[in-house]
């Protein structure tokens, strides 16, 4: 991802300067916003527009966090105004809402503007939209709660073991069956708790079809 370091903000005479600027930051995959210190919106390049759904001419001038509610994860705003203040670098994982209310996860990088004289002049914040990837993740976790729950409550004993044949996992008709508790089955061999013409029958099953 882009990183606010390979950004340079310069003071020009003309707008010659920050037009070439612009056009630059249209080019960039990722959504670039530019804020002053009150945050109120000064940049807003093409990647912004189609990620939050407003146009550039509707942001310029507006209060930054009226247009894309933030919720910062593993973190909050103060925190991270703070580590800008410091002259420091923020980057993490925020869920913002765009113009039409659709929410969106995104990567951020964020930091303190400064122009060629040392001037503080603001924020700039770069993000990579993650939604989708989130998305998969969501429904991934989903299906694994479900299957858990089918798992846990199949009328029948399930043990799932590693390859080394340590139980990793047993259900409730297993518990139920037979009088272990989890904690007493969980990380230990499979084969201690079988009788003992059955312990080699296991051991040949695991070298045949895992090792």
């Amino acid at each position: 991802m882009l990183s606010p370091q390979n950004l340079h903000i310069a003071k020009s005479s003309n707008g010659t300067m920050q037009h070439s600027q612009d056009d630059v930051l249209d080019k960039v995959m990722n959504a670039i916003v530019s804020t002053n210190e009150d945050m109120i919106v000064t940049g807003w390049n093409k990647s912004a527009e189609q990620l939050y759904g407003w146009q550039k001419e509707e942001v310029i001038g507006q209060r930054l966090q009226g247009l894309v509610p933030s919720i910062y994860v593993n973190s909050d705003r103060s925190q991270v105004i703070d580590i800008l203040e410091d002259g420091e670098t923020w980057q993490g994982e925020i869920i913002q809402s765009n113009k039409h209310g659709k929410t969106v996860h995104v990567l951020a990088s964020s930091s303190k503007m400064i122009d060629s004289s040392g001037v503080p002049q603001g924020f700039i914040t770069i993000t990579h939209d993650i939604t989708e990837k989130q998305t998969i993740e969501t429904k991934l976790q989903q299906s694994h709660k479900r299957f858990e729950l089918i798992y846990d409550h199949l009328p029948l004993m399930l043990i799932s073991f590693s390859q080394s044949g340590s139980i990793v996992q047993v259900n409730q008709q297993t518990i139920l069956d037979t009088g272990y508790q989890p904690s007493e089955m969980i990380n230990h061999q499979f084969e201690a708790f079988l009788i003992d013409e059955d312990k080699s029958r296991f051991r040949k099953h695991l070298d045949e079809h895992i090792t």
